[in-house]
């Protein structure tokens, strides 16, 4: 038997859990929404910060490649080594010694610093980066400091949580920039 009472509260309860119901709808949704969000906040930070790490290597290398003595050469070409990827620390390699040759029998000092870079494209593995730097270059040949500017294109690859230059290009300046990593 069903009293007139019971009849009447029972559409208040079903509207009232179809109220609760839309709530917790809404808020799942609001959750899932704000966890993906977050996620893609965190996916750009990490790759911000690789971009950022990609940048720093590949101008370390630029600065030791464009600031070599005849001095130094050995340590200076360590560095340069160190900071290359298997391929293309074997291809310097191979030229390590006609390179220091070359430094000592001209008396070549060489410094320079970068003034600017950008790092044009970059993933989880892999980065390219643009750098410009200025520099001076003294030899036997020379009276004093001959001032040089340079423009490198710098390819790098992640190793084991290191960005290593896997390929590195002195870039004229008629040259426009193509975007494809090699």
């Amino acid at each position: 038997m069903v009293h007139a009472a019971d009849a009447a509260a029972r559409p208040v309860l079903t509207r009232t859990g179809a109220v609760v119901a839309l709530l917790v709808l809404l808020l799942l949704l609001a959750a899932g929404y704000g966890v993906r969000e977050w996620r893609s906040l965190r996916t750009d930070d990490r790759r911000q910060d690789a971009a950022s790490a990609a940048g720093a290597a590949g101008r370390a290398e630029v600065t030791t490649l464009i600031s070599l003595s005849a001095g130094s050469s050995k340590d200076d070409l360590a560095r340069l080594l160190a900071g290359a990827t298997r391929s293309f620390r074997s291809d310097l390699q191979a030229q390590v010694r006609t390179f220091t040759a070359a430094l000592k029998q001209g008396g070549v000092t060489a410094t320079g610093e970068v003034t600017s870079s950008g790092v044009v494209e970059a993933d989880a593995d892999r980065a390219r980066v643009l750098v410009a730097a200025e520099g001076t270059v003294t030899n036997d040949r020379t009276d004093g400091a001959e001032p040089r500017q340079y423009r490198v294109r710098v390819d790098l690859e992640r190793v084991d949580d290191r960005w290593l230059v896997s390929r590195l290009e002195f870039v004229p300046r008629s040259e426009e920039h193509t975007s494809e990593l090699q």
